[in-house]
């Protein structure tokens, strides 16, 4: 906790809005991302520390934002846009 507090971008990243998150227009969970998008975190509802057994598909749909900066994870305001996944990358369950 020593190391973040002296993090220039904290008090950006503790004023920043937390997002509501849907996968498939239900709830996932939360994101709350800093302006510049160095820090984001993400609250997986139903899930503990092995989010991808507890909560697979939004998992996959929290890794894909990443990747993709779409949804809440996008790189900066205005900048959100979809991208569509072939479905031979996508998890098959």
């Amino acid at each position: 906790m020593k190391t973040i507090r002296r993090w220039g971008g904290l008090s950006e990243f503790l004023a920043a809005r937390r997002e509501v998150w849907r996968v498939d227009g239900l709830l996932a969970g939360y994101v709350q991302r800093s302006e510049t998008g160095r820090l984001t975190h993400a609250v997986v509802l139903g899930a503990g520390h092995l989010v991808p057994t507890d909560q697979p598909v939004n998992a996959q749909a929290m890794i894909e934002g990443w990747i993709l900066e779409t949804g809440p994870f996008a790189a900066g305001k205005g900048q959100q846009q979809q991208r569509v996944i072939p479905d031979h990358y996508r998890w098959q369950y």
